[in-house]
């Protein structure tokens, strides 16, 4: 019994080394290039020690009515990752108010080709609990600006490109 209660013991000072509550539903942080994708939790069980608790919510398409979607460009790959690790975890592409499993290559997932809103939902499992989280992601083509462009030059070091580009001289 005395093993038994140093390995949790350690398991919990892991778990705060990583700064994650174990007592706390883990949260995804699902990002797109430097921008963090906000989520809304939605449906979870969850037990810590000798107490738990579950909740139900309404469907993702409801959870994220209020929340303005984050813009991505069509086929860019969001990434996501828990503040804890999941067991195993999935996510949905929410069409017609009905689940269709998204396709998960690791923890990347790259979105639509074609312009729209689209609303998905991650949920993950974990020793102690379930839980999901919707949000909501706008895909259009972004618009190319001068502040964008330097950007890229800067990045790739293509200056004399883009003096062409913008001028329209070659």
């Amino acid at each position: 019994m005395e093993k038994l209660e140093n390995a949790v013991r350690l398991l919990e000072r892991d778990s705060n080394e990583k700064h994650a509550d174990p007592a706390k539903v883990p949260v995804p942080e699902i990002r797109w290039n430097d921008e963090t994708i906000p989520v809304v939790r939605g449906s979870y069980c969850w037990s810590y020690k000798n107490s738990g608790t579950c909740a139900d919510t309404a469907p993702p398409y409801e959870l994220v009515k209020k929340n303005v979607p984050v813009a991505a460009a069509p086929n860019a790959e969001l990434t996501i990752t828990f503040d804890r690790p999941p067991v195993e975890f999935g996510i949905n592409l929410w069409v017609n108010h009905q689940p269709k499993t998204a396709d998960l290559r690791g923890n990347k997932l790259t979105l639509p080709a074609e312009e729209g809103i689209y609303i998905y939902d991650v949920y993950g499992h974990w020793p102690s609990g379930s839980a999901s989280y919707a949000f909501a992601v706008e895909v259009k083509a972004l618009e190319v600006t001068e502040d964008y462009l330097r950007a890229l030059q800067t990045a790739n070091g293509f200056l004399e490109l883009g003096c062409l580009i913008r001028t329209g001289k070659g």
